[in-house]
């Protein structure tokens, strides 16, 4: 079983990087790589022999990053696209959290962007153009916080956002439903991207911490997908999935679910203290 973090010189904002951690906790059998900008990414690797399969990931996580690294990260994925197209449609786990689901739509659309020297304009990023997704930065206004409350496949889902966008579009692909807070952007109830193996949402959390039964879900998909050992019994269920300090982490999920999803909730940043 492999995990690839890609670009961890670039996602180096609010801890996002324990998504990693803790996922390599839970599955201590697993191999961690990570992919920096001028690598090529274990992901594109072929898939038409078992020795190249061995070698590919079962998951790969990229998460938030300061708006002026996006053009990097589209420049060092963009070669890749079709081998990234190809793993996503594999059904194996692509994880992205935070303003990294920017990079995967059609465009970025800038407001009022302050160059290096200095000088102030309006820009467009063309994005890889997975999803017919349009994302807006304004850093001229106040960074949107707040806490989130939504549901997908019956699991409740928690985290928070911190960010300067907001994203329009990928209706054919919906990830989750808000039930408490706002969606990608404020006339919207759809949080995130899903399609295949690939699940985008802006949420922050870490969000595999904070969601212990989606990180279960999850880790179920990548066993679904193959990433079992090469002994194993196909004839025989994948064996329940087991996090590392699963009490506690569904200790701290259940008591947040429960502020959360009260009658009269507030979901704008500071409301819990």
């Amino acid at each position: 079983m492999k995990i690839e973090f890609l670009f961890p010189e670039l996602v180096t904002l609010y801890g996002e990087k324990a998504n990693v951690e803790y996922l390599a906790k839970c599955l201590p059998q697993a191999q961690v790589v990570t992919t920096k900008l001028t690598e090529g990414p274990a992901f594109a690797i072929r898939q038409d022999n078992k020795a190249a399969a061995i070698m590919s990931p079962d998951f790969v996580y990229i998460g938030s990053m300061e708006e002026d690294f996006f053009e990097a990260a589209i420049a060092a994925l963009k070669p890749y696209k079709k081998a990234l197209e190809k793993y996503i449609q594999s059904g194996r786990i692509f994880l992205a959290t935070g303003n990294a689901i920017d990079i995967f739509g059609r465009t970025i659309e800038w407001k009022d962007r302050v160059y290096p020297d200095g000088h102030i304009a309006d820009c467009t990023i063309e994005g890889l153009g997975l999803f017919d997704l349009k994302s807006v930065v304004r850093r001229d206004y106040s960074r949107h916080n707040s806490w989130y409350y939504g549901e997908f496949e019956g699991m409740k889902i928690l985290g928070h956002r911190s960010t300067f966008s907001r994203q329009y579009g990928g209706e054919k692909d919906p990830f989750i439903q808000t039930l408490g807070g706002v969606g990608m952007n404020d006339e919207t109830k759809q949080e995130g991207i899903h399609r295949d193996g690939f699940y985008g949402t802006t949420l922050l959390g870490p969000l595999l911490i904070m969601n212990p039964p989606l990180t279960k879900y999850l880790i179920g998909k990548m066993t679904e997908q193959g990433a079992r050992p090469a002994d194993a019994d196909s004839s025989k269920a994948a064996p329940p999935v087991k996090l590392f300090e699963e009490k506690w982490a569904m200790e701290a999920y259940e008591n947040r679910l429960a502020y959360l999803s009260k009658p009269g909730a507030r979901y704008e940043m500071g409301a819990l203290g």
